[in-house]
């Protein structure tokens, strides 16, 4: 039994520790005086010539470069930062709650540009281990195995997690979980401050155009699976040019698409926003180009899925998520309403777009394959993954715009703010199926039984479903008043009913993950189509009221549930010993 330890004793001992890191970091400067005395020069011009919070950022960041800091230090101050943020906006403090933001995302972006950095150190460092080992080889005569060389020397540090992260996969769903978690709960924050900085009915007009910009991307984020699922599939067969094939070939989808995406909101503009009742046609044209900007996303989200490099990958939507909130939350506070919400979401893209290419440039270093993968037979591969995922966003989006078109703008508002919140259910699960995903579609091609993971993922998002919807539905009160406010009260006689929908679109996400990976495309997307279509078609002519909205909802979400089961009861009998 682990003795307790006086209160005394061990501030004590916090502050010989404290003591004890003074003394070392006073050594370091004292022995890189020149490094020191470069980062206090930049503090003291930058202070007197922008201002001291620009200066202590960009110090903080030369700190980390020059001192060769661990970046997790920048990365525990974002989540400190984060937490307060969460605080003062519980709080109604909207203005601090803000800052606190921005100084997260601060340090999130640093924390992000030591890891590049420090990667390409260590990248360095091999090249020049491998090219020593090859003078002194030349000058002595002697052979040097494939460990001694550069291409075979192993890379501590970030390349050793990646590893571990790849064969543990209770690590590897525990990152993912953390980091999807902390992306969402930004996400989430987000829409709390739009609706709050906003107003009822223009978050109503945002929330439709947020939805309609999540129905549109689904067919290009549906890359994402489908290259991961190639990514792997190329990366067991050990065939690198297929890999820089199939990545070069999705983003000249994605570029085409761009393009017509853009053109096609400039076109129909003012008849989408006539349809919403949206007065401006400019905050679709910019939920247009946020559309536009955001499609190449998921091509480096699917290579690294399909490598599982689930370090990068979580950073990445980490970083896209904290740039949405602080872009947007700046330009509402400059006045550009519905707009400036979108905008943040294309700017935070070009930068995660940015650093992507940069992490992923060797891909496109790999041989050319000899041979040439077409258009049509990309299109045949990635047909399922569109059809299946379009038709799961569909379900879990079009609800928002069926209330919108309907019903009145406050009853919009409130029903929003409900859905938003009953979406954080959603959250969770997600991460489990980004890091399963993979080992389905590796499990599948080595011909072992999937099963078993399959009864995992589904035991763990249940988990995680039923213990986030048992709060909502015991305080909904309090849940809708906390995050939006007293205006948003109409929400909480629904919440409860979309809670229980959301956590069974849980189970609905791991049994299509599963099915696109084990190649049951054929059934899924019957089962799918069957569920969805006379749903919508209830939401839209048969429900009167919202609540009749959201329990439709439920029904489309059970009901794929038990012919999934099914599914998995008729294989199982078809292979004994493998049921779920």
């Amino acid at each position: 039994m682990i003795a307790e330890r006086h209160p005394a004793r061990l501030l004590k001992e916090l502050l010989a520790r404290a003591i004890d890191r003074g003394r070392r970091a006073h050594a370091y400067m004292t022995e890189h005086w020149v490094r020191s005395l470069v980062c206090i020069a930049a503090f003291l011009v930058l202070a007197l010539a922008v201002n001291p919070t620009a200066a202590f950022f960009i110090t903080f960041a030369l700190v980390l470069l020059f001192m060769g800091l661990d970046s997790r230090i920048s990365m525990i101050l974002f989540m400190i930062c984060l937490a307060i943020c969460a605080t003062l906006l519980a709080m109604d403090r909207d203005s601090g709650a803000g800052t606190a933001a921005v100084w997260a995302y601060y340090f999130l972006a640093i924390g992000v540009i030591v890891q590049v950095v420090s990667l390409g150190r260590e990248k360095w460092t091999v090249v020049k281990q491998g090219r020593a080992a090859e003078t002194y080889s030349a000058e002595h005569g002697t052979d040097l195995s494939n460990d001694q060389k550069g291409t075979g020397i192993r890379i501590k540090g970030t390349d050793q997690a990646i590893s571990f992260l790849r064969k543990n996969l209770v690590s590897a769903i525990g990152y993912m979980v953390i980091a999807t978690f902390v992306a969402n709960f930004l996400n989430y924050l987000f829409n709390v401050i739009v609706g709050r900085l906003l107003g009822r009915d223009l978050y109503g007009e945002f929330a439709a155009l947020l939805s309609i910009f999540i129905i549109i991307t689904v067919p290009i984020t549906s890359l994402q699976a489908m290259l991961a699922k190639k990514v792997a599939e190329f990366r067991l067969a050990n065939d690198q040019g297929g890999i820089r094939e199939i990545t070069v070939r999705c983003l000249q989808i994605c570029l085409f698409s761009f393009l017509i995406v853009f053109l096609v909101f400039l076109i129909f503009g003012r008849t989408l926003a006539s349809f919403l009742h949206i007065t401006s046609v400019i905050p679709v044209i910019v939920c247009g180009l946020a559309v536009a900007v955001t499609i190449p996303l998921p091509v480096p989200n699917g290579v690294l899925q399909g490598f599982q490099r689930f370090i990068w990958l979580g950073s990445l939507i980490v970083l896209y998520a904290a740039g949405r909130f602080v872009f947007g939350w700046i330009f509402i506070k400059l006045g550009w309403g519905v707009s400036g919400a979108l905008l943040g979401g294309a700017l935070s893209s070009l930068l995660v777009l940015a650093i992507a290419a940069y992490v992923l440039r060797a891909v496109f270093t790999y041989e050319r394959s000899a041979e040439r993968l077409r258009l049509r037979d990309i299109g045949r591969s990635y047909l399922p993954f569109i059809i299946a995922n379009s038709i799961l966003f569909l379900l879990v989006s079009i609800d928002t715009i069926i209330v919108k078109r309907k019903f009145l703008g406050s009853i919009a508002g409130d029903y929003a703010s409900a859905a938003i919140i009953g979406k954080i259910i959603l959250y969770f699960p997600s991460s489990v199926g980004i890091v399963l995903f993979p080992k389905f579609v590796e499990a599948h091609v080595a011909g072992e039984d999937t099963r078993r993971l399959l009864r995992m993922g589904i035991l763990i998002v249940l988990a995680g479903s039923m213990v986030i919807s048992a709060v909502f539905i015991a305080f909904p009160r309090f849940t809708v008043t906390t995050l939006y406010g007293e205006e948003y009260l109409g929400a909480a006689s629904i919440l409860w009913i979309i809670s229980l929908a959301m956590s069974s679109y849980t189970v609905v996400g791991m049994f299509i993950y599963y099915f696109l990976a084990t190649d049951e495309t054929r059934f899924l997307i019957i089962a799918l189509t069957a569920c969805a279509l006379p749903g919508i078609l209830a939401m839209y002519f048969v429900a009167s009221t919202s609540f009749q909205v959201a329990l439709v909802e439920l029904v489309i979400s059970v009901s794929f549930v038990a012919a999934a089961f099914f599914r998995i009861g008729r294989m199982s009998a078809r292979r004994p010993g493998n049921a779920v």
